[in-house]
């Protein structure tokens, strides 16, 4: 589940999924984004020139408000089952980045994340993460293409690449 789609995962599994082996939650903003609630300041403001700098229009407004960091109940009702969510999974890992300047909540304006996620949230309690800093190309939109996070999946899944069986000697 890659981004919102990891939190798309988690409502699946919350909502009694079954089936599922493993899960791999990528640039996921587990505890919100900051990200969000700059986009839906813009949109709401309908600030075109910076809509369109930040790819978001009104039809993001209602994943803005799920993505929200801090104070969002529908992020908080979901968190809640964590326990419950994870245990529907045979295995379960999450994947961040830690390479670019994220907007962030506190003292800090910004902190290392992906650009939209920060590194700090994509995490859960009792998940195994993993914050992956070996390239400054580990940005949000390029993490599913990523060689570095492919090598990750096909190790977390046991992706092996096929022979060709014209190559065998």
């Amino acid at each position: 589940g890659y981004s919102l789609g990891g939190l798309a995962t988690r409502v699946y599994l919350d909502r009694g999924g079954k089936g599922v082996g493993k899960v791999l939650l990528l640039g996921t903003p587990n505890q919100g984004t900051r990200f969000s609630e700059l986009a839906k300041r813009i949109i709401q403001r309908d600030i075109n020139w910076a809509m369109s700098m930040a790819g978001v229009s009104v039809a993001d407004l209602p994943d803005m408000e799920w993505l929200a960091a801090g104070g969002n109940p529908q992020l908080a009702d979901l968190n809640s089952r964590w326990e419950q969510q994870r245990s529907r999974a045979e295995d379960l890992k999450i994947l961040g980045s830690a390479q670019m300047l994220t907007p962030a909540k506190g003292l800090l304006p910004v902190r290392r994340g992906d650009g939209l996620v920060e590194a700090r949230t994509v995490g859960m309690p009792g998940a195994e993460v993993e914050i992956l800093k070996g390239k400054p190309t580990l940005q949000h939109g390029a993490l599913p293409s990523d060689s570095e996070v492919y090598l990750e999946r096909a190790e977390f899944f046991g992706w092996a690449p096929e022979q060709d069986p014209a190559a065998q000697p």
